[in-house]
């Protein structure tokens, strides 16, 4: 009998078509969650973007940076802050420019609507 806090993996072919009507389907970024699955820890040195009706942000180290749909960048330390109360972006310009451009690139290379302002 398995271990209770092992979780087996399954194996599986994945048959994906990498054309649609004609048009390349690309393939999703992403990183595998095997590691955390087996016990160990998940390293993660790039930065994490992500979108959600509008709403966007980046997790870069410490750093996340967060705008609510058709809003400002709001920058945040969360090792200091966890609960994103005290936003640093007027003390921190730079780093909200280049974490910004760092998801306006992710956006447009993954095809990511921006929010409407």
């Amino acid at each position: 009998m398995p271990h209770p806090k092992r979780i087996t993996l399954g194996r599986y072919v994945d048959h994906v078509p990498n054309r649609a009507k004609g048009s390349r389907i690309l393939a999703m970024e992403g990183r595998s969650l095997r590691p955390i699955f087996q016990g160990s820890p998940l390293h993660r040195n790039a930065p994490l973007f992500f979108e959600h009706s509008g709403s966007r942000a980046v997790r870069q180290g410490q750093w996340k940076l967060v705008a609510q749909k058709g809003g400002k960048w709001e920058l945040y330390d969360m090792q200091k802050d966890r609960t994103e109360l005290n936003n640093l972006s007027k003390e921190f310009p730079e780093r909200v420019k280049e974490m910004s451009s760092l998801y306006d690139a992710w956006s447009k290379r993954c095809f990511v609507n921006k929010a409407k302002k």
